[in-house]
């Protein structure tokens, strides 16, 4: 009778396993939800933006050589680092005079009085080049300059 039993049990356990094993056959699988789509935020980089906001002329130094007075300002989303800047006759004949913009955060001006040419014409057009090397990628690159009459 043992023997009977155990066998009626191995047959059940049998019967069970291939009725499960067919019943996940037969159910189709469950559709998994597709993984959300990864949402990048698009966001402007964070530039500087050098302008020259103010340039005018100066009284001359004794010796005839004119003067400069002019602004810098950063007027962009980032810090910028040291630059070179440029003082020169807008259609590049005659004089010029480089100088150094420091390093601004973003708002900071820059105040700085440059020595200029000897003898320059009345009305001579003067073209101030913040960013003359185009070290650094601005914001905008169209308000680097400005122009005054000597």
């Amino acid at each position: 009778m043992r023997i009977v039993t155990s066998a009626l049990l191995g047959a059940l356990a049998l019967a069970s396993m291939d009725a499960a094993l067919a019943q996940s056959r037969l159910q189709p699988s469950t559709p998994k939800p597709p993984a959300p789509e990864l949402q990048i935020e698009k966001g402007t980089v964070k530039k500087p933006d050098l302008v020259v906001i103010k340039a005018v002329r100066g009284p001359d130094y004794s010796n005839g050589q004119g003067r400069i007075f002019l602004q810098i300002k950063n007027a962009g989303a980032a810090a910028v680092g040291k630059s070179q800047g440029l003082a020169t006759h807008d259609n590049n004949v005659g004089c010029g005079t480089y100088f150094m913009v420091p390093a601004l955060a973003p708002g900071a001006v820059s105040s700085h009085t440059i020595r200029y040419c000897e003898d320059v014409p009345k009305g001579t057009r003067i073209r101030v080049i913040a960013d003359q090397t185009k070290k650094y990628a601005e914001s905008d690159e169209t308000n680097n300059r400005l122009f005054f009459n000597w």
